[in-house]
């Protein structure tokens, strides 16, 4: 297993544009700004700390957005005039990696660009618990369309992804120049952001053990990856996300992933997080996920077949426990390339403790009695 990583300075560009579109909608600072007291802050100190990053989106928007207007078909995919955020965004993440190759720099062939939609829709079909081979095609419309006739989306959803199929070639060739239109404007306001990257970046830096925190706060077991690349992603503002691909492994860690972190950590609670945890597990459903996953490691459709309940369903209740680190992430990478879920049995010592010094209290003599649950 590799023990190295490298920290790359520079932005993704081509991912920045995509995840910059996908923001405009979602606003993940907003949310953050109305929990601001979890943070030690006031909502005027949240609306400062972010300002660098609240300037550089809007200066973007003023500029990108007539240029987003030029190009319809991007409307298929990113459905910024629609009000309904429902709607899928297919992983463009693997295209954008790609963009970067030489042989992308030069218009896309038909047969390349129907290749990089059908892998895009392939993947928000596994995410859907939709079971397909590594090498599997999308033979026809309607072959996709005999697919998404056992997936659980609305029929908005499904046409949106009929949309982007039958119009791949053109929206593909619409996308990559407007990536390369959108990429010079990035790099020409990227000075109202750069501080807060090179702290971020700093923050990377002067961090032991770089590689076993991002697994620890993953809640994911190691891949066997020949190569580890970690790099700051603005406009993934405080996520943290992972692509492994042909053995190198990825991670984007948000521009203020860490700073936030930090922040909660020195101004939230014990009894915050052990109330987050105890809600997690006051759930039936959850309760026999845990049981479940603690005879064996599972993947959602064995954990659906087990319970008999949708895989949407486990999906719901599998994110819940993720957030609180209660389960593990382990990935097959060898051979089913499918993602297992386990219990993660730190988290419930810790857990335990958490409750049993609720017990600890003190007696008339100032001494300590403990009632213990182990």
């Amino acid at each position: 297993m590799s023990t190295g990583y490298d920290i790359i300075s520079s932005p993704n560009w081509p991912l920045e544009v995509v995840n910059f579109l996908l923001e405009i909608k979602i606003e993940r600072e907003k949310e953050v700004i109305k929990n601001h007291k979890s943070f030690g802050k006031t909502e005027e100190e949240m609306l400062q700390f972010f300002k660098p990053y609240l300037d550089y989106k809007e200066v973007l928007k003023k500029e990108i957005l007539p240029i987003y207007k030029e190009y319809p078909k991007l409307e298929i995919a990113f459905r910024l005039d629609d009000e309904d955020n429902t709607h899928d965004q297919p992983d463009l993440v693997r295209y954008t990696t790609k963009i970067e190759d030489e042989k992308y720099r030069r218009p896309l062939t038909d047969e390349e660009a129907s290749k990089i939609v059908e892998d895009a829709i392939l993947d928000v079909l596994r995410t859907s618990f939709v079971e397909l081979e590594d090498n599997a095609e999308i033979r026809s419309l309607s072959h996709l369309i005999e697919l998404l006739e056992s997936v659980e989306k609305t029929a908005e959803q499904k046409l949106q992804i009929i949309s982007l199929y039958e119009n791949r070639c053109e929206f593909m060739r619409e996308f990559q120049e407007f990536i390369k239109r959108a990429i010079p404007i990035f790099k020409a306001h990227y000075p109202i952001i750069s501080k807060d990257v090179n702290m971020a970046l700093k923050k990377l830096e002067q961090m032991e053990d770089l590689k076993s925190t991002l697994w620890k706060i993953f809640s994911t077991k190691p891949i066997d990856a020949e190569e580890i690349i970690i790099r700051i992603g603005i406009f993934s503002f405080n996520q943290l996300s992972a692509e492994y691909d042909e053995n190198i492994l990825e991670y984007t860690v948000g521009i203020y992933f860490f700073l936030l972190d930090e922040l909660k950590e020195k101004y939230g609670t014990q009894l915050d997080a052990l109330v987050t945890d105890l809600k997690a597990i006051a759930d039936n459903t959850r309760l026999n996920i845990m049981y479940s996953l603690a005879k064996e490691p599972m993947y959602i459709q064995q954990l659906a077949e087990e319970l008999n309940l949708t895989p949407a369903t486990i999906s719901h209740h599998i994110d819940v426990l993720l957030k609180s680190e209660l389960i593990s992430i382990t990935m097959d990478v060898e051979k089913s390339k499918k993602i297992y879920y386990e219990v993660n049995k730190e988290k419930l010592k810790t857990l335990a403790r958490n409750i049993e010094s609720i017990g600890e209290r003190s007696n008339m003599d100032g001494k300590t009695d403990k009632i213990s649950i182990l």
